[in-house]
C-alpha cells in the first residue's frame, strides 16, 4: 500500500503541474492575463516545481522503506532471513520525515500561493 501511495503524490502533483500549465497557457492565449499579474502566477508555478520535486524525493524515500525495511511480521526471527541494519532502519524513517515535511511545506505553499492570486491578486 506504501508503495502506491508513493506513486500517486508524484503523479497528483504533476498532473496538477500539467492542468495549470495548461490553464496558463489558455489564459495567455485569450490575453486574459495582464503583465502585472505574471510575476505572482509565475511563483505560483515555481511553488508547484518544488512541490513536484519534493514528491519525487517523498516517493524515493518511501520505496527505499518499502525494499529495505520489512514489516514486523516478517523480521528474521519469523523468516531466518538478514535483518536490515538498525542505521540503515532509523536512516530510511528519519529521511521519511525530512522528506514529508519539505513536501508538506511545498504543498501548502503552493496552494497558499494559488488561493492569494485568486482571492486577492497577490
Amino acid at each position: 500500500m506504501l508503495g502506491l501511495l508513493a506513486l500517486g503524490a508524484p503523479l497528483s502533483a504533476l498532473l496538477a503541474k500539467l492542468s495549470g500549465d495548461a490553464f496558463f497557457d489558455r489564459l495567455r492565449a485569450a490575453n486574459r492575463v495582464t503583465p502585472e499579474f505574471v510575476p505572482t502566477i509565475e511563483a505560483h508555478q515555481q511553488f508547484g516545481d518544488f512541490t513536484l520535486w519534493a514528491t519525487i524525493g517523498l516517493a524515493i524515500v518511501a520505496l527505499a522503506l518499502v525494499w529495505f525495511v520489512p514489516p514486523r511480521a516478517a523480521e528474521p526471527s519469523a523468516t531466518g532471513g538478514a535483518r536490515p541494519g538498525r542505521a540503515l532502519t532509523l536512516s530510511l524513517q528519519v529521511l521519511s520525515l525530512v522528506a514529508a515535511g519539505i513536501a508538506v511545506y511545498y504543498v501548502v505553499r503552493t496552494g497558499d500561493s494559488g488561493a492569494k492570486a485568486v482571492w486577492t491578486g497577490q
